[in-house]
């Protein structure tokens, strides 16, 4: 990852734990929903731009987000703890407030798209997809915003 400061971050769901999809469509949750970070807790930052996530068979981008905090202790909200489908989770975690700009829910943006495109062949959760926060460089977010 180059020094530069990023400012467009990866949130990654793992459908066998979070039912992602659901809860982009839940009118309770709305356009506001909160997502765990455990890495680089000291680099996201309210104001920051972010793209949710799935993993798994049909793993891609399925929303285009806006951080509207930074990282810190917050609880489960309730309308969203009915998606995690492991009761291992913590109730109170380092979360950051979303708001979904944009929902990619019918027509996501597909890992398998992404990999075809060689510009975007080191974007840091095709490299190394263990984990939920993965930075995204202003050349790869260039690349993908006009895919969006």
């Amino acid at each position: 990852m180059p020094d530069e400061e990023t400012s467009v971050w990866i949130f990654q769901g793992n459908p066998e734990r979070y039912d992602i999809l659901n809860a982009l469509s839940d009118k309770k949750i709305g356009n506001t929903i909160h997502w765990l970070v455990n890495q680089h807790k000291n680099k996201i930052k309210k104001g920051h731009m972010g793209l949710l996530w799935m993993a798994g068979k049909e793993s891609g981008i399925y929303a285009l987000v806006r951080i509207e905090t930074d990282p810190k202790m917050l609880p489960e909200y309730p309308e969203e703890k009915k998606y995690w489908l492991s009761k291992a989770e913590k109730e109170e975690a380092v979360r950051v407030e979303l708001s979904i700009i944009r929902r990619l829910i019918n027509n996501p943006l597909l890992k398998k798209t992404l990999l075809k495109i060689p510009e975007l062949s080191t974007l840091s959760i095709l490299r190394q997809f263990q984990g939920t926060n993965f930075p995204v460089t202003d050349k790869e977010w260039n690349i993908i915003n006009q895919l969006l």
